[in-house]
């Protein structure tokens, strides 16, 4: 589970700063091309967070019944994950809203 863990958070943690990184050399290169970079940006965002939502479920499985006691850290990684996880800009639904740009 550890050994799965680090690498879809490194799969995701690269396309992140992979898109970071874009963003930042279109910006100083003189300036974002208008609303192109927010699709990508909003789904690295979405990504990020469903490998984090992805690697603590499994985790906090992994942990058995140890995880469910309140001095584990796991117990308060999950809840601020799924918290996180329902924030409007990281949504799943983001998915459906900016991948159809890939099709316009």
């Amino acid at each position: 589970a550890i050994a799965e863990s680090e690498t879809r958070l490194a799969q995701a943690r690269g396309y992140l700063y992979e898109t970071a990184e874009r963003t930042w050399e279109a910006q100083a290169s003189g300036g974002l091309p208008g609303e192109e970079w927010v699709p990508a940006a909003s789904l690295a965002s979405a990504a990020a967070v469903d490998a984090a939502v992805e690697v603590v479920s499994k985790l906090y499985r992994a942990a058995g019944s140890a995880a469910v006691f309140a001095a584990n850290p796991l117990d308060r990684c999950l809840r601020d994950v799924y918290t996180l996880a329902a924030h409007l800009l990281v949504q799943r639904e983001n998915y459906v809203v900016h991948g159809a740009t890939y099709f316009a």
